[in-house]
This record gives structure tokens, C-alpha cells and sequence, in this order.
């Protein structure tokens, strides 16, 4: 389970073993072994606000970043206004920890309203200049804002894509209100990604899970509806997420991850 683990996340782990008892007559012992495994606090499409030093050192990337992706010991970051990328090695991490400025959960949905291209390309990024307003401010106020984004490429007017709405948020981190302080121009709005009806109408996957042992406490009712949130969450990201769907599937014939389909998307196989 840790060498698994240690495979498909960035963690750091120990191990520690206890003496339970000894067989002097055959010469054998018992031992008691002890795994605790920490893992790093990202997942894909978090906002990271980085310290200012670790961003010089990646090359002066922006302090504002996305976690792009997560494959292994390595947490790969974007900064959507430049479209600069770097890596941040498990090893890395572990000298300087932070978490991440804002998660999943806290993305709204925004409307795009014009796009205008940057020019400049990276891959399948275009960075763009975006025009978005809060779906839920559409017929009640004309608010919006001007953003620069990476998915000027996939973005048109019309579409909705999901974001961080940086001028509505309190977000409670230092290196964040140092930035606050310093940096005139923040921007409002941080899109992370593109909304595609198509995929929302698709039926999650279902994932294999260990017997859960009967505790002796009662989980309170907030408690287990916000883990069954979570959990429709994951199973979302995870559908967007080939590479860990094809992982998961065939990990040593296990086949953790399990995808379900429509009985119409059936039939057209």
C-alpha cells in the first residue's frame, strides 16, 4: 500500500517496528510494523499562493499558481497569466510545506462574455485576454472582469468555465496578504477550467474501497454529508483525469477505478 501510494501521489513515509515477543527455544521473534505516510496537501486545480523565495526560485514564476497536475513524487504548477510552468519535487516541498490558498470546493461559475488573444502559446494553452461575469450576478447586476487566462484557446463567449473569484474570497494566508500589500493588480478572477455540458451528463466511475472498520463513535450527520461531497467531487476530477483513470483501472489487476456508462453511450459502442 505505501509502495502504491509512494507511486501515484508525492508523500513522505515512515516505518518503525516493535518487538511484540521472542521464541528462545526456535530462535524466532514477533515483530509489530508501523507505516505512517504523510501526503502533500495539493490536488489538481487548487490556487497556490508561493513564498516568494521558492518563486524566485523556480525561475521568478508569479506567486499566484494553479496545481496543473499531479503525476508521481512531482506537483507540476502553471502560472495562468504568463503561462510559465514549473515542478515542485516532493523533496522540495517537505523543506518549505504550505497548503494550498483555495480548493475545489470553493470554484464558482462564470460566464464568458469576449475573449481576445494574447498571441502567446504554450502547448495546448493560449493565454487570452477573458471577459467574464458571475453566473449568478447575470440579470441582477452588470458586473464584470478583465482577466488574463491560459484557456484562450477553448474559451469562447457563451461558455462557462469554473474559477476562484479572488475580490469576493477572505482568504486567511500570509503570503497571500503579503502579496495583497505589495502587488497593485491582482486579479479578480482566476479561471481554472472549461465547463463541458457533454461531460456533465456522464454517470461518475465507482472506486473500490477497504471495509471500514465499526468505530465506536457515531459520525455526526454534517460530518458524513460533507464526505459524501467530497467524494462526488473526486470521482468529478477523476472523470477529467485519464491518466489516473487508466492507473487505477489496471493497478496489478485490481481495478480500483470502475467507469460507468449510459445504456445510449453503450449502444453506440
Amino acid at each position: 500500500m505505501v509502495e502504491f501510494l509512494n507511486g501515484i501521489v508525492p508523500t513522505r513515509s515512515k516505518k518503525s517496528e516493535e518487538l511484540i515477543s521472542t521464541d528462545v527455544k526456535n530462535s524466532t521473534s514477533s515483530y509489530k510494523f508501523t507505516f505512517s505516510v504523510e501526503i502533500v496537501p495539493i490536488c489538481k486545480d487548487d490556487l497556490i499562493c508561493l513564498p516568494p523565495k521558492l518563486a524566485k526560485s523556480f525561475g521568478n514564476i508569479g506567486q499566484l499558481v494553479l496545481c496543473h497536475k499531479v503525476a508521481g513524487n512531482t506537483v507540476h504548477l502553471l502560472d495562468p497569466t504568463t503561462l510559465q510552468t514549473t515542478d515542485l519535487p516532493t523533496t522540495t516541498y517537505w523543506r518549505q510545506p504550505f497548503n494550498a490558498l483555495a480548493a475545489i470546493p470553493e470554484m464558482v461559475e462564470f460566464v464568458v462574455l469576449d475573449v481576445e488573444f494574447d498571441g502567446r502559446t504554450k502547448g495546448k494553452m493560449a493565454l487570452a485576454d477573458i471577459e467574464v461575469a458571475r453566473s449568478a450576478d447575470m440579470g441582477i447586476n452588470d458586473d464584470s472582469y478583465w482577466i488574463k487566462s491560459h484557456l484562450g484557446g477553448i474559451l469562447h463567449p457563451g461558455d462557462t468555465a469554473m474559477g476562484y473569484f479572488l475580490a469576493n474570497s477572505n482568504l486567511n494566508n500570509p503570503e497571500y496578504e503579503g502579496m495583497l500589500k505589495s502587488i497593485q493588480n491582482l486579479p479578480d478572477v482566476v479561471l481554472v477550467k472549461k465547463v463541458f455540458p457533454e461531460r456533465q451528463k456522464r454517470k461518475p466511475g465507482k472506486l473500490r474501497q477497504l471495509d471500514k472498520e465499526v468505530g465506536e463513535m457515531v459520525p455526526r450527520k454534517q460530518d458524513v454529508e460533507k464526505l459524501e461531497r467530497d467524494y462526488e467531487l473526486f470521482l468529478e476530477a477523476l472523470e477529467e483525469d485519464e491518466d489516473m483513470k487508466q492507473l487505477l483501472s489496471g493497478v496489478e489487476g485490481l481495478g480500483l477505478y470502475e467507469a460507468q456508462h449510459d445504456d445510449h453511450e453503450m449502444l453506440d459502442a
